[in-house]
């Protein structure tokens, strides 16, 4: 993924802000990488460019030779849905459905039916005895491990983390970020955080 000369600027009534200004960025197939600094530097904005959910002012964000915005609209439907898994620091699950079907909504979204993904992600970050719990019932370090299983599901290419050990104790915390070091050992995880400690202790960048 390369990004050139991005920029976003937000207008209200009485100012405008500028988001991010002319940044250049190549980040690589694989490895977890950190974006650090304060509230209000951009980090997110930087976030919701990369993944598609907002369009920027200038500038291009280009995945393999393609640019994500200057394409078809069908295109940045296509990557959000199936090349980007996005986990949050609020988890974003949807408390009425269990974990299992928390899980499996992306799914349903592409339309795909083999579920048998489903199992392995369960497996995979270990949360295997409330498969079928509601999200209500359990803790909120498991909370982020359903959010991370819902973000791998579609076997994304890449994992946008915004805080996500926002809300977690030091004990959950470790769990999480030891389970995104072993994503990326074959897929690109990118942790959007202010915690300067955590990017020194698990970041490749």
């Amino acid at each position: 993924m390369k990004i050139k000369h991005l920029s976003k600027t937000y207008k209200t009534k009485y100012e405008v802000v500028n988001a991010l200004e002319d940044i250049h960025l190549h980040l690589p197939e694989k490895g977890m990488v950190f974006i650090v600094g304060v509230s209000g530097s951009g980090k997110t904005t930087l976030m919701n460019m990369l993944s598609g959910v907002d369009i920027p002012s200038s500038g291009e964000v280009i995945i393999g030779d393609k640019s994500l915005y200057k394409g078809p609209k069908k295109d940045l439907f296509g990557y959000r849905n199936s090349y980007v898994g996005l986990i949050f620091q609020d988890y974003n699950l949807i408390e009425d459905l269990n974990v299992y079907d928390n899980i499996k909504l992306p799914l349903d979204f592409i339309n795909q039916t083999n579920y048998e993904i489903i199992d392995e992600v369960i497996k995979k970050v270990d949360i295997e005895e409330i498969k079928y719990s509601k999200v209500n019932e359990i803790s909120s370090g498991q909370m982020q491990r359903v959010a991370i299983a819902r973000a791998l599901v579609k076997d994304s290419g890449m994992i946008l983390a915004d805080e996500p050990t926002g809300n977690l104790d030091s004990k959950n915390e470790k769990i999480v970020f030891d389970l995104l070091k072993e994503i990326s050992k074959d897929r690109l995880v990118v942790v959007i955080t202010h915690d300067e400690d955590s990017a020194k202790l698990y970041s490749d960048r």
